[in-house]
């Protein structure tokens, strides 16, 4: 197999890289060519506030890993880890800077982006922008972690993106499928041994997505330039409905499930997270029952 010199691979600046998500788009970066065996034509840069963080440590000993100290409100940081890269993937964290920061931080990241010169190719990765979706509807306006990511994504697509200078690409991901197990999906244990899938559903269904999905389309747009420039891909998994979960949770562990088809109020009861806050390092008055 040909060796590629590190110095000719392209860097990607990773942001949000010790996350679950940005792990994943990570491994995906670095994997060799599925079809030739090629090694990854890219070497990945990760901005974290922590250098020390576990997953750093356990996964991330590659030589093509540079790990650089910032945060995403430390412009200079972000401008300096900017500096010689190709592209960039930022995945900010909603539940640590909260909304109103995470909407001026994918602004800011992305005119940086531009200013700096090198960078050919944007990745901003989004949710969907649920107050727009819905008609700007009251009800549904308090979807902090949605709408933040969302309203970049609405004003990135408002911006040019230059086939001859730096594209972007939106990459809308949704709810993670690992969060069936250790998540919002978890499923109850009763004293009889049966799992209880609590969900406020009915007969609908969540577009679910697998880690490594998101990180199999991030390593795609990067690898089509051209042709995911002004892009928007949304992607899922699988539409997933509880009843379909719960059949094949008993016909895979042969173990006893149902589903329980419960109100907004008592899945939010049932969390455990009603009274916690939605951002981490925001004083606000909002917890995530409320979001």
């Amino acid at each position: 197999m040909a060796q590629r010199s590190v110095s000719t691979k392209k860097i990607i600046l990773v942001i949000g890289g010790t996350g679950a998500q940005g792990a994943a788009v990570i491994k995906q970066l670095l994997r060799p060519d599925r079809v030739s065996g090629e090694p990854s034509p890219y070497t990945i840069r990760i901005l974290t506030r922590d250098p020390s963080h576990r997953i750093i440590k356990d996964e991330f000993q590659s030589p093509d890993i540079e790990i650089v100290k910032g945060n995403v409100l430390d412009f200079n940081s972000v401008l300096k880890a900017l500096k010689d890269c190709y592209g960039v993937f930022v995945n900010t964290d909603s539940f640590t800077i909260g909304e109103q920061a995470e909407v001026f931080a994918g602004i800011r990241i992305f005119e940086l982006a531009k200013q700096v010169g090198t960078v050919k190719h944007y990745i901003w990765s989004s949710l969907d922008y649920i107050t727009k979706k819905t008609n700007y509807n009251p009800i549904y306006d308090g979807c902090d972690h949605y709408n933040g990511k969302g309203r970049v994504a609405d004003w990135m697509q408002q911006q040019p993106s230059d086939i001859n200078g730096m594209v972007w690409s939106i990459l809308t991901t949704g709810l993670y499928m690992e969060s069936l197990y250790g998540g919002v999906f978890t499923p109850q244990i009763q004293d009889d041994g049966t799992r209880v899938f609590a969900a406020p559903l009915g007969k609908g269904h969540v577009p679910i997505v697998a880690l490594a999905d998101i990180g199999y389309f991030a390593r795609y747009i990067f690898d089509h330039r051209t042709e995911t420039s002004i892009k928007d891909l949304k992607i899922a998994s699988q539409m997933l409905g509880w009843d379909e979960l719960v059949e094949t949770f008993k016909r895979v562990t042969n173990l006893p499930a149902v589903y329980k088809d419960v109100t907004i109020d008592e899945y939010i009861d049932a969390s455990g997270l009603k009274d916690a806050p939605i951002a981490q390092d925001v004083s606000t008055i909002k917890t995530s029952g409320e979001d």
